[in-house]
């Protein structure tokens, strides 16, 4: 379970992104909001549509990439 969070500014696409709270490139706790704690980037994505369904929200590349990266290692513990 992580806690989950969206960039209140706009990244160059006009998307806005959702950052896992241990992220290296989470805004500052003035630009952005709490979504909760899940079990996934994917429960907090929908979260933040639900929130903001006018927004175009998506998943920060490096949250993803550090979730699949922790994914990989404990397949290989198995």
């Amino acid at each position: 379970m992580g806690h989950y969070y969206l960039d209140d500014d706009s990244q160059r696409d006009g998307a806005y992104e959702v950052h896992e709270d241990e992220c290296l490139y989470i805004s500052d706790s003035l630009n952005r909001t709490y979504l909760g704690c899940y079990s996934g980037m994917q429960e907090a994505i929908v979260k933040a549509q639900l929130l903001f369904p006018l927004k175009k929200i998506k998943g920060c590349v490096h949250c993803l990439h550090s979730v699949s990266a922790i994914q990989d290692d404990s397949m290989l513990l198995i």
